[in-house]
């Protein structure tokens, strides 16, 4: 593609998506790699850059009605001796985008975290007090803050929606 041109990508569905599971969100990625020109002087730096885009498939059984959400209430934290463990036991994938004390800033260590549809996983973090947010990415890329409780380590936590800047 040349300075200034658009190109228009268009993603169709093939026969075969009658073969995806029609009880659980179903993940692709598309890669693209953007390759600059050689260039014509000398001294000049070049940048190549790659984009994952992640693309979820959703069947027409679990399809949300226009502004229902993700029912985050029904995962599952539990705090143990390394971290948490987050259970999905919906049919949806569910990630983790923050994890946190203040809203703002990461605990160290923290990193997002994808969940599977009815699957477990597991995050690995230090001195992980037993109050603190996550943030769910919404599917329009928002985050929906949930307060965190957690009594003791291999139980259960509460969590509630969290307000906006507090926990």
């Amino acid at each position: 593609i040349e300075p200034d041109e658009q190109v228009q990508i268009r993603l169709m569905a093939l026969a075969s998506l009658n073969n995806l599971p029609q009880d659980r969100e179903t993940l692709f990625y598309y890669n693209v790699r953007e390759i600059p020109p050689r260039a014509k002087e000398q001294n000049v730096m070049q940048i190549a850059m790659q984009s994952r885009l992640k693309l979820f498939w959703r069947p027409k059984a679990i399809e949300l009605k226009e502004g229902e959400m993700v029912p985050l209430q029904k995962v599952t934290i539990t705090r143990t001796a390394v971290g948490l463990t987050l259970n999905n036991p919906t049919p949806y994938h569910i990630t983790v985008g923050y994890i946190g004390t203040n809203g703002k800033t990461l605990m160290p260590g923290a990193d997002s975290i994808m969940v599977a549809p009815f699957a477990s996983a597991t995050q690995h973090l230090n001195n992980l007090p037993s109050t603190f947010q996550l943030g769910f990415v919404a599917d329009y890329g928002g985050l929906e803050m949930f307060k965190v409780v957690c009594n003791s380590v291999q139980s259960l936590c509460q969590s509630t929606p969290a307000k906006k800047g507090k926990i």
